[in-house]
């Protein structure tokens, strides 16, 4: 009775997935508030994860002794749900059992499970309407009118202090909060039979499923795609955006399950002034992060930021990606002009000749009264002589052909998993111009790509966003500055099992590689098990200010990452970095300074704390920040000048030694004359 995930694609901006599954029809769906996927369970009680969440178990093949009817989910930080069966009983799992009403003497069977978005507690419905609150859910009423046709779904509004239940004529009954009148019929509009029923966040509105896959909004839910196929039994609110998930049952026996992809937007494309700059506006829904292709956008969904003074075309991409890792894109062309005219070197502006009345206008080919003109060539308007007698100079040049020439493919292109990041690396291309830039993509299926990085000055590049247990494509191609491109060069990768280092709760300690930096992560920065680590990412290394001083050690980027392969772009308490440098880089370097890569797209220095007794530069933050450490080249004597010195000394001290010598030699010699010869 498992499922087993065969496939996944994509229509109508969701995300839809494929499964088997055996002797159970599946019977219920939901999706955590962080919507990072979704859960399907079978009438056996088996259950199956897509997207981004982990299965955390079900009652596959145990004797419950009746028919599972629905599922809920528990909150963000546990990604648990709970299951109900048709005689009440509720089974947890990485979830709080709040109770049941397997014990109780229900007067009709359980129809439906229905939770609040903060685990809080969960309410039961039966068919004839009843409802049983448990945990800190609010009794809103139940329908103990008997009015109505057979129940069949229920949701919770976002506060949790109020519900709709859903009957199979398509009358909604509101208690507590709930808006939408008294009662609402979904009529004639959607002629199939009405399934589920899911409540819209923050919106106070709702969604309504139909049998053919039609989807009716009411109140506050936007109005979202209809979704193609039949046999549609279940709806869901998808995390914690405006949007569902549904799922059906195909003939071939699949289950699809579709939820929405994540979109994104960006300015529209642009022609600006040579050494003129332009505004990058970039939008999303369903979205957790966005990344820029040749600019930052700080994991921002939605912000804007300025190119700067520009000298040439460039294309610039956004990809913006949920918890479930679909990710999608947009691009935005600045096209600019060309750069200001200006005479050839050597050349001047020829003179303006004025032609008499009567005389022939130079260049015309014919005689004049007073001179001859001469012809066009070629290679410019040759001279000609004008009525006075005097020769105009010709102003023409040879025009230059367009560049039409590619640049070389780049060689050894190179994709190696360095913990959790995928480090790229290529060899340079040539071309007879000179290589401008390379541009970089990704795909989980070599159909659809993603600029990661459209104007990318290196031969290296950090992909940080990746996730875990996933294959992932890469293509490379260059460009120069004409715009011509090479054909593309592919490399692929797949990356590891999520392996936690970073426990919730305790304190944590990474290292980097080369024993030069840690992060002390203090008990209770971080809400879910993470793989951190420090990695060296050089991917705004050549904006650093390195024209006073050299590079010591860095950049350091320290990355946290979930199960779900989503960055920690937060810590609940301030994460203490410590730099202890070489004893090599203290020989080399003085006045060192640290310098962190801002919001605003530029490295900024910033102060930190230095203790002599440890030799430990230290600094905190409660984001993960991309810093350096710069200092400037002790400039000691050169082996020239020590080879110098050396000379001079010796020149010195063999003209001293001398004129001692000579001196000595003096002196004995005025001493034999006064001994001897009384001189």
């Amino acid at each position: 009775m498992a499922l087993l995930v065969v496939a996944l694609a994509t229509f109508g901006g969701y995300a839809y997935f494929k499964a088997t599954h055996a002797a159970a029809a599946q019977i219920g769906i939901t999706a955590p508030p962080s919507g990072a996927g979704a859960w399907s369970v079978d009438t056996g009680g088996c259950v199956a994860p897509h997207g981004g969440v982990a299965g955390q178990g079900g009652e596959c093949g145990a004797s419950i002794g009746s028919t599972i009817i629905g599922m809920a989910a528990y909150n963000s930080v546990n990604n648990g749900y709970w299951l109900a069966s048709a005689t009440g009983n509720v089974y947890a799992f990485n979830a709080p059992f709040y109770g049941s009403a397997g014990s109780l003497s229900l007067g009709a069977p359980i129809a439906a499970i229905a939770a609040k978005t903060n685990g809080g507690g969960y309410w039961l419905m039966g068919t004839n309407g009843a409802v049983f609150a448990y945990g800190a859910q609010d009794f809103g009423g139940a329908n103990n009118s008997g009015m109505g046709n057979t129940f069949i779904a229920m949701a919770s509004t976002q506060d949790g202090a109020g519900y709709w239940l859903l009957n199979s004529d398509g009358v909604i009954y509101p208690f507590g909060d709930a808006q939408g009148g008294n009662v609402h019929t979904i009529t004639a509009a959607q002629p199939s039979s009405v399934v589920g029923i899911a409540g819209s966040y923050p919106n106070q509105g709702y969604w309504v499923l139909h049998s053919s896959g039609g989807v009716t909004q009411v109140g506050g839910a936007p109005a979202l795609s209809n979704l193609p196929g039949s046999s549609f039994v279940a709806v869901t609110r998808y995390g914690n955006n405006a949007a569902y998930c549904i799922m059906g049952l195909e003939a071939s026996g699949a289950t699809a399950i579709s939820c929405p992809q994540p979109q994104a937007n960006i300015s529209p494309s642009v022609s600006i002034a040579y050494g003129a700059s332009t505004t990058i506006s970039w939008s999303s829904l369903y979205a957790n992060g966005c990344t820029g292709g040749s600019f930052d956008t700080g994991g921002s969904i939605g912000s804007s930021v300025s190119t700067g003074p520009l000298t040439s075309s460039r294309s610039y991409n956004v990809s913006c990606f949920n918890s479930a890792r679909s990710t999608t894109s947009a691009t935005m062309t600045v096209t600019v002009g060309p750069p200001p005219s200006s005479p050839p070197p050597g050349s001047s502006t020829p003179p303006v000749t004025t032609t008499p009345p009567g005389s022939t206008s130079p260049g015309s080919g014919s005689s004049g009264s007073s001179g001859t003109s001469g012809s066009s060539g070629s290679s410019g308007s040759s001279g000609s002589k004008s009525s006075t007698g005097s020769t105009a100079k010709g102003s023409g040049s040879t025009a230059a052909k367009p560049d039409t020439s590619p640049p070389s493919v780049p060689a050894n292109f190179n994709a190696e998993l360095d913990s959790q990041v995928v480090s790229l690396t290529w060899n340079a291309s040539t071309d007879n111009t000179g290589v401008d830039h390379y541009s970089l993509d990704r795909s989980l299926d070599q159909s659809t790509w993603t600029t990661l990085d459209g104007d990318l000055k290196s031969t290296n590049y950090t992909d940080t966003t990746v996730g875990y247990g996933t294959i992932y494509y890469y293509r490379l191609k260059a460009y120069d500055s004409a715009g011509n491109g090479s054909d593309y060069t592919t490399a692929q990768i797949t990356t590891g099992a999520f392996s936690p280092n970073s426990t919730v709760g305790q304190p944590n300690v990474i290292t980097s590689d080369n024993n030069i930096v840690t992060a002390s992560i203090p008990s209770g920065a971080i809400s879910d098990p993470a793989d951190c680590s420090l990695i060296i990412d050089s991917d705004h290394a050549s904006q650093l200010p390195l024209k006073k001083a050299a590079l010591v050690t860095g950049p350091y980027n320290l990355l946290c990452k979930k199960a779900d392969g989503t960055t920690i772009t937060k810590f609940s308490q301030a994460v203490t970095i410590s730099v202890k440098l070489t004893s090599d880089q203290l020989k080399r370097y003085h006045d060192f300074s640290f310098w962190v890569y801002s919001s605003k797209n530029t490295w900024v220095k910033f102060k930190v704390t230095y203790s002599k007794k440890t030799k430990l530069y230290t600094f905190t933050t409660t984001t993960p920040v991309q810093f350096v450490v710069l200092g400037s080249v002790k400039k000691g004597l050169s082996a020239q000048t020590i080879i110098l010195f050396v000379m001079f000394i010796l020149i010195i001290g063999g003209v001293g030694y001398y004129l001692y010598q000579r001196a000595q030699k003096a002196n004995y010699q005025e001493y034999i004359r006064k001994k001897y010869y009384n001189l």
